[in-house]
């Protein structure tokens, strides 16, 4: 049975210091080997957006944005 763990976690641009909040869901692949896991962006405060290959980018500047030190679990599920 597949499992789905939520976290947020806090990011911040280095360039104008826009800061924000990303909530995201690590999804365990059932297809392969058990602790594969796949990493989903499910939502990101306004003033950042989701750029190409899974970056959070700043929306003002467009720099990639550092994440926190810290992801905080919200939420798991076990889905069949």
């Amino acid at each position: 049975m597949p499992r789905h763990e939520r976290f947020i976690t806090s990011v911040i641009c280095p360039n104008c210091g826009q800061n924000g909040v990303v909530k995201l869901e690590d999804s365990e692949l059932p297809v392969y080997q058990r602790g594969e896991w796949s990493t989903t962006f499910t939502r990101v405060s306004p003033g950042l957006k989701l750029g190409p290959k899974a970056k959070i980018l700043c929306d003002g500047c467009g720099v990639e944005v550092v994440v926190g030190d810290r992801a905080t679990r919200f939420g798991s599920i076990d889905r069949n």
